[in-house]
């Protein structure tokens, strides 16, 4: 189950859970003090940018006596372990009913059923945070069926699959569960192909932008996607997109999908699952399964011949 925080000021949900039996809770959260007037929406896994770092003040220090108050319950989402985003107004999650994978639009302070669409059937439990942009809405099923809504309908807008597409595959037969990155004009995702470990599709479209191929890393972990999802970051001088893959760690250049550099040793042979943190030029992961986890510093590499730059990754 993953939980989240995802109010925007002034609204009247305060903190939401979804539950593996499709039940959804709000709690009307009184606060201290003032609060940011606009403060920021939830649109994606881990926040606005993607570093589990909310911009809310005057928080409670302790609960009320007695707990918030609900203040409303919408149920029969859907099982899975999807978290929820919110924007504008509206509240988004995943969920299986029956063998459906269905994504569902809430009002955020009434808990109002908005629309609910279908994306794919699977007989596996959806893990994969939907991603909100403006008017676009980017959802994931286990079976890698990638679909573009329009945020106020759930019409599709266009959709991709990334076994049939990209040759995509999974170290686990858990299925995807990746949350899509929306850099600028770019949605971001992790297919797992020998060919196209990473891609870059344009968001409006679902054009391919670039597809990132990577090297062999090493013996640790299993080939294919791993659960976790893209984070950015300007390491050692490049803008690049870090990755928890089967075979471990990847920093793939933002521009073009060149593979910048790998770490094989903090994967695992069952499920490589946390989202890498970064900052500055430095990466860490810490990873299950007794994997343990590392801290990298990402230093500039001159490649011999070549007018772009190498990274290297040491550890800390």
């Amino acid at each position: 189950m993953r939980t989240c925080d995802p109010t925007p000021a002034g609204a009247a949900l305060g903190r939401t859970r979804l539950l593996g039996l499709g039940l959804l809770w709000a709690f009307a959260m009184p606060v201290t003090g003032e609060r940011r007037a606009g403060a920021d929406d939830w649109p994606q896994w881990r926040g606005p940018q993607r570093n589990a770092v909310s911009a809310e003040t005057g928080l409670l220090r302790s609960w009320p006596e007695g707990g918030p108050k609900v203040a409303w319950k919408a149920s029969a989402l859907g099982s899975g372990y999807a978290s929820v985003v919110v924007r504008r107004g509206l509240l988004f999650t995943i969920g299986r009913q029956d063998r459906d994978v269905v994504v569902t639009a809430l009002a955020a302070a009434t808990g109002k059923r908005l629309w609910a669409r279908k994306i794919g059937t699977t007989s596996r439990i959806p893990c994969s945070t939907p991603t909100v942009d403006d008017d676009r809405l980017y959802a994931l099923s286990p079976e890698g069926e990638l679909v573009c809504l329009k945020a106020a309908s759930g019409a599709i807008v266009w959709q991709r699959s990334f076994v049939k597409d990209f040759g995509g595959r999974m170290m686990s037969g858990r299925g995807y569960g990746e949350s899509p990155l929306i850099d600028a004009d770019k949605l971001i995702c992790t297919p797992g192909g020998p060919d196209a470990a990473l891609v870059a599709l344009d968001k409006r479209t679902g054009e391919v932008l670039w597809k990132a191929k990577t090297p062999d890393l090493g013996a640790s972990g299993k080939d294919g996607a791993g659960f976790a999802s893209v984070v950015v970051t300007k390491a050692a001088g490049i803008r690049q997109y870090v990755q928890l893959m089967g075979r471990g760690l990847i920093g793939v250049e933002a521009r073009d999908g060149r593979f910048l550099w790998g770490y094989n040793a903090i994967a695992n042979d069952t499920a490589n699952i946390p989202t890498p943190v970064v900052r500055e030029d430095l990466v860490f992961a810490a990873n299950g399964y007794n994997a343990g986890s590392v801290l990298l510093r990402l230093r500039p590499a001159p490649r011999p011949g070549r007018a772009s730059p190498g990274v290297q990754a040491e550890v800390v």
